[in-house]
């Protein structure tokens, strides 16, 4: 059984098994090969489109992190060494509407490694032009990777998991982006309260007159 993500209409999903993974856990929505020193190791993903539009869809391997159980995935741009070894091809992929196509995903292993779980994600991106604010919308889906490197043996599957593959890396994007809006609103309300309490200083600095139009003095 497979698993799909999606979101917005854009998924992507494990269409290929490889043979020697068949019989881990969650393979079918997890890419989790074990990882030996000079080998190579292909799968294939299908990424699709539900929606109505047609997309330009570009596809790469992200590194993450798995701390005590909870799944990050790391800034874009940034790598780790699992991805330094994962190239995908094709890259970018047109989807017409209603349509999927097919990726491969080739890890390349050196000779010299050390035996450890590496962790990532193969992403499927979409961007849409800039709106009349200058902000770029980017929407992506991903499929995790949790690959054991060398013997590397965890004492429990650390791919466990009760939710699909995509959902703790969209509520993450979610939760950063709440995130910076509630920065910026108290930001915002810290500026308007401190321009208010100065306008309070500056009228209680200003002398009273009385009515001949001369400043009274303090006795």
């Amino acid at each position: 059984m497979t698993g799909t993500s999606e979101v917005g209409g854009l998924g992507i999903r494990i269409s290929q098994i490889p043979s020697a993974s068949a019989n881990t856990p969650n393979s079918g929505i997890y890419i989790v090969s074990r990882l030996l020193p000079s080998t190579s190791v292909t799968q294939r993903l299908a990424v699709s489109n539900s929606s109505n539009i047609a997309m330009h869809v570009t596809i790469y391997p992200g590194p993450a992190t798995n701390i005590d159980g909870i799944f990050l995935p790391q800034a874009e741009g940034t790598s780790n060494e699992l991805t330094s070894w994962t190239t995908v091809s094709p890259s970018v992929i047109d989807l017409a509407p209603k349509s999927y196509k097919e990726v491969t995903v080739t890890i390349n292993v050196p000779s010299v490694i050390t035996p450890s779980e590496a962790f990532g994600v193969i992403w499927a991106s979409v961007s849409a032009a800039p709106g009349a604010s200058g902000i770029t919308s980017v929407n992506r889906v991903g499929i995790r990777m949790y690959d054991p490197i060398g013997n590397f043996s965890a004492t429990s599957s650390s791919t466990q998991s009760s939710q699909p593959s995509w959902v703790s890396t969209h509520s993450i994007e979610i939760g950063w982006s709440a995130f910076f809006l509630v920065a910026i609103l108290g930001f915002g309300y810290a500026l308007s309260l401190g321009a208010k309490n100065k306008r309070r200083a500056s009228v209680a600095q200003v002398p009273k007159q009385d009515k001949s139009g001369k400043d009274r003095e303090k006795s």
